[in-house]
Order: C-alpha cells, then structure tokens, then sequence
C-alpha cells in the first residue's frame, strides 16, 4: 500500500488534535496509520489518495459532475461529517482541498488539524431517524 505523511509544526500552542484512534475507521474520514512527534515537529502517516483532492477534479471537469455523481459525492461528504460529529468531533476547515478522491473512488474527509473536541452533541440520537 501506498502511503502519504505529513509533517506539521508542533508550536504547542494548540489543544491536541482528537485521538485518530478514537475516530472509528468509517468509509468517509481518512484515518491515520501512524503519528509520532519530535521535539518540533509532528508526523502523520495517511493511506495514499491517488485521485488527488476535490479541487483538483472539480477544475478537471469545469465542475461539470452529472447530477448522479454529485449526489454521491455529497452523500460521502455528508456521511464522513456526521460521522466525526457523532464522534464529537467539529471539523473546522472543510474545503474542497479538505476532500480526497481514495484509489476507489470514495470521496473522504481529510485534515484534522482544525478539529476541537464538542463538549456536547446538540443532535440527540434519534433511534427513529437515519442520517
């Protein structure tokens, strides 16, 4: 498999990101493999995306999607943020350089460096309802 890292500046003058263990490995989040830090800088190891970020498509096709495929994408989009609100997670820093394209096509959230910890979930689970 292929892999992708990034390196970060490590200022400490953040909170912590959210465990990455602790975000369920769900089809829509890209979720690290490994991250260590140094002294000054932190490193993160991310599966590989080939299909480049969101941007990069959306300028490849003049943001041309057919109504089908632009559902889909918004769908995964829709489903990876859920996801990490459920989670208690707030993104922060959703763009469309913030969205990958995976090897299969999937179109999954990226960089947590924005991310904060919701101290509470203003959305209740309904057990009545689906995302």
């Amino acid at each position: 498999p292929s892999f992708a890292v990034v390196i970060d500046d490590d200022d400490g003058g953040s909170d912590p990101d959210p465990d990455p263990s602790e975000i369920a490995s769900e089809t829509n989040v890209l979720v690290p493999v490994d991250v260590w830090t140094c002294p000054r800088y932190l490193y993160v190891v991310l599966p590989y995306c080939p299909g480049g970020d969101l941007f990069g498509e959306v300028n490849e096709t003049a943001g041309a999607f057919d109504e089908e495929e632009a559902r889909e994408r918004m769908r995964q989009i829709l489903n990876g943020l859920d996801h990490l609100r459920r989670s208690g997670v707030a993104h922060r820093d959703v763009s469309l350089e913030n969205l990958m394209v995976s090897g299969d096509g999937r179109t999954v959230v990226i960089d947590m460096g924005q991310c904060i910890r919701c101290p509470c979930d203003p959305y209740p689970e309904d057990e009545d309802s689906e995302p």
